[in-house]
């Protein structure tokens, strides 16, 4: 196999490049700062930059058409039946496509509450983990998602698939907390799914195989996340208790089924939460059940509020480094009349949500979304409760229509895209055709970088035959093409072409993604490029394997982050920017537990050209640590481990210790081999409370697995 990519980049008009392809997209880059500047994680390729707002809408209606207020999503329950619209269709899930194109021709994106699982034969919620058992269950469950991502893929724009509501929930409990509990999952015989595992953890990992296997790249899948999963209910009734170690809990029970690095090479999309799926005063008048929250700015964090659930989603985002959508937002007012709706003027029951984010400006939208939050979706959870066609106010008018409406007709809440763990710091370079290196670039022969831009053309390439990780046998090439202003700024069109795949980010944002309409075609995105803001630039080359699958083979390490200047060539840096980069040195690292040495090792590199070589030896655990870290409270660490393969580490933990005056507080999270990649470079990431006092310890344990011998790998701790 041989290919070629040509991206042409920094071409400041289209007059300079030629012709824009019809399929050129524009995007303007914003450098102001915005809501959701201190989240973690991207928001998802395909979503506009801003707090998506939407409603629940079935279809055939056009409420959200005719109310005059710029809506943003439109959302709906896909049940069991739906693959042929409950017997009055072809079982072929033409009803969902229709679904998802009626709501694009209305403006809105299409999103889809993927609810099946309950109505499986085998009975209901109680019965979660017995119908996962069930391998001709599972084959007809995983048969009709995978029909669903096939018409996604059809529907080829940007769709929200948001996954069996509660369900990992019931999972969790179930299982007593276990993601290796048995699951019949390559079991169900499905091909796809042939080489997961048969566990819980499988089970999460089999959407996005199947995402993956049908080549649904415009499919963004989120995981839902129940405040109950942990066995509190820390939204509503546990109130008092610590939020962070409930969140470490669930969070090790969903990392291996998606939400950490595992066997498919990609991991969920988003985040999914419910606030409530009743309105509170229903409740507290039908139930006898307290669940209003305090919406006061300055409640207690150890109270039922929204700064309690508003702290719970940013622990979250940061553990997970992913953005949230909240859904089946309930619709009351305070001027609800606390009645079964039928229709009639504000009737329904009393909440406080819709006019917490609406009533009085937009400061608590702007405050959900640094906690991570990227849209807010309303819409009653059953019947009888407040609705948006109904939900008269004070002023005689529609709530939403009036309220929301007005502040999507304004613009809406601009939000900022995030860009995860910000990449190491890399070097502006003079000159042309210089060889450089990066994440890929680990052994002798390379001569050129994926992340140049320069005023003249640049022709780099490699023919060495033992790169790692490979690359195909007969070479690869790299061509920058298009005329370059000196000045650097006003729009720029970027090009790729690969017979396999390559995607090009742009500031945490993926502008081009050519793996999905690979081959000879030309793809091309703009943006406009400002005097003096920063920019990343991350390049992927994706291998196709047969059919519709794709590997990730390589991807940049070290993005470019520099103000736009004249007259330079900006690239990766040939070191290691973090803080412990092992370049030369073990930095101060030292071992205890089972293990018989640590060095500075050349031998594998995460960046650069060094890292920390963990010699394991016997049984039990193994640590490697460092006295009195420089690092903030709040920060996240990120670690890079490589593993050695036959079982050698049964699991894996980076911590970090506080000193006394934080009372030796111990902050970690052991995740298992099998949601870890062994051969492979591994990210990890620990989060330093917030309140944190100085660190007396930074470090990585290794459980082993019996009594063993081989060899782990450190490198690139950075925060």
């Amino acid at each position: 196999m041989h290919f070629q990519q040509w991206i042409g980049l920094f071409c400041v008009s289209l007059a300079a490049c030629g012709s824009a392809p019809e399929a050129s997209e524009s995007v303007q880059l914003n450098a102001a700062a915005l809501a959701g500047s201190t989240a973690s994680g991207v928001v998802p390729s395909g979503l506009p930059a801003r707090l998506l707002v939407g409603l629940f809408e079935d279809s055939g209606q056009t409420w959200m058409k005719n109310s005059g207020a710029r809506w943003d999503a439109r959302y709906r329950y896909f049940t069991k039946g739906w693959i042929n619209n409950w017997g009055y269709s072809a079982k072929d899930g033409s009803w969902g496509l229709a679904y998802l194109k009626e709501s694009d021709q209305q403006g809105y994106l299409p999103a889809i509450q993927y609810y099946q699982l309950v109505g499986e034969a085998g009975g209901g919620e109680s019965a979660t983990l017995q119908k996962l058992q069930n391998a001709s269950t599972m084959a007809s469950y995983f048969g009709d998602f995978k029909i669903l991502m096939q018409r996604v893929k059809d529907f080829g724009k940007p769709t929200l698939v948001l996954l069996e509501a509660d369900a990992v929930g019931f999972l969790e409990q179930q299982s007593a907390d276990n993601p290796n509990a048995y699951a019949a999952i390559a079991a169900s015989g499905m091909p796809e799914l042939s080489t997961l595992p048969n566990t819980v953890a499988g089970f999460g990992l089999a959407y996005l195989k199947l995402k993956q296997a049908v080549g649904a790249s415009n499919a963004i899948i989120g995981l839902h996340v129940s405040a109950w999963a942990s066995g509190k209910d820390v939204a509503s009734y546990n109130v008092s208790d610590a939020l962070g170690p409930e969140v470490d809990k669930v969070y090790r029970f969903l990392a291996p089924l998606g939400l950490g690095a595992n066997s498919t090479g990609t991991q969920y999309d988003v985040l999914v939460g419910d606030p409530l799926d009743r309105d509170a005063d229903y409740y507290r008048t039908v139930q006898g059940s307290d669940r209003t929250w305090d919406a006061s700015d300055s409640a207690s964090i150890n109270s039922r509020s929204f700064n309690r659930y508003a702290e719970w989603l940013r622990l979250w985002n940061q553990k997970a480094s992913k953005r949230w959508l909240l859904w089946q937002i309930p619709l009351g007012n305070s001027n609800h009349k606390n009645v079964w709706n039928n229709g009639g003027s504000a009737e329904g029951y009393k909440d406080n949500r819709p006019e917490y984010f609406f009533a009085n400006g937009t400061a608590h939208l702007q405050k959900f979304a640094e906690s991570g939050v990227i849209g807010v979706l309303f819409g009653a959870g059953t019947s009888g409760q407040s609705s948006y066609q109904n939900d008269t106010y004070s002023d005689g008018q529609l709530f939403m229509k009036s309220r929301a409406g007005a502040v999507l007709n304004a613009g809406g809440v601009p939000i900022a895209p995030g860009s995860g763990t910000p990449p190491p710091a890399c070097t502006p370079l003079t000159g042309t055709g210089t060889g450089l290196r990066g994440e890929y670039f680990t052994s002798t022969g390379l001569t050129g970088s994926a992340l140049v831009r320069t005023d003249a053309n640049v022709d780099f390439s490699w023919a060495s035959a033992a790169p790692s990780p490979a690359l195909p046998a007969d070479g690869f090439s790299t061509r920058w093409t298009g005329q370059v202003s000196p000045r650097f700024t006003g729009p720029t069109t970027f090009y790729t072409v690969s017979d396999d795949g390559v995607r090009l980010w742009v500031n945490g944002q993926l502008l081009i993604d050519n793996w999905t309409n690979h081959g000879t075609t030309e793809n091309s995105a703009s943006l406009t490029l400002n005097a003096g803001q920063k920019y990343d630039l991350k390049l992927e080359y994706y291998e196709a394997t047969g059919g519709a699958t794709a590997r990730l083979l390589w991807s940049s390490s070290c993005e470019t982050k520099q103000a736009i200047a004249s007259s330079q060539l900006y690239a990766a840096n040939t070191g290691d920017g973090a803080q412990y980069a092992f370049e030369s040195s073990t930095q101060g690292w030292q071992g205890s537990g089972s293990l018989t040495s640590v060095t500075n090792s050349s031998e594998r590199a995460f960046s650069g050209s060094g890292s920390l070589k963990v010699n394991l030896s016997g049984s039990g655990t193994a640590t490697v640590k460092v006295a009195s870290p420089s690092v903030s409270p709040g920060k996240s660490v990120s670690f890079h481990v490589w593993l050695p393969s036959g079982s050698v580490v049964s699991a894996i933990q980076p911590y970090i210790v506080q000193d006394g005056a934080g009372g030796w507080l111990w902050t970690g999270t052991w995740q298992t081999a099998a949601s870890l990649q062994a051969g492979s470079w591994n990210t990890l990431v620990v989060q330093v409370p917030a309140n944190a006092s100085a660190l007396f310890e930074l470090g990585v344990q290794f459980s082993l697995n019996g009594t063993v011998s081989g060899s782990a790998y450190v490198d690139s701790i950075s925060w």
